[in-house]
């Protein structure tokens, strides 16, 4: 079927977008953890050069690779330790400061 060229209607759609939005600037850094891999029931030691104040707000947080968590601590003490007192596997840890800075490393249990 043709079309005159009077039936036809163009629109123009302009967006304009003022800041970043969105999870890709956020930027992981993996922070030390020692010993790694572990038993269970031992604990391990997040080497991070945070000062008290820095821990003030920061989450600690340890969970499956399917998503669930085994571990939560909000404004943890220095060192920041965690004990894995839960099933042999591989775990994410996960360290969001109050200002939104995240650590995210791998820790082994056998």
């Amino acid at each position: 079927m043709r079309y005159a060229r009077d039936d036809v209607i163009i629109h123009t759609l302009i967006v304009e977008q003022e800041e970043e939005v969105g999870i890709d600037n956020i930027a992981y850094r993996t922070p030390t953890l020692t010993s790694n891999p572990v038993r269970r029931g031992e604990t391990v030691r997040v080497a991070l050069e945070l000062s008290t104040a820095d821990l003030d707000g920061t989450t600690v947080l340890a969970f499956y690779l399917t998503g669930s968590e085994v571990s939560c601590t909000t404004s943890p003490s220095k060192p920041i330790t965690i004990v894995c007192d839960f099933a042999s596997g591989i775990y994410v840890v996960r360290i969001t400061l109050a200002p939104g800075e995240v650590y995210q490393g791998k820790l082994i249990i056998k």
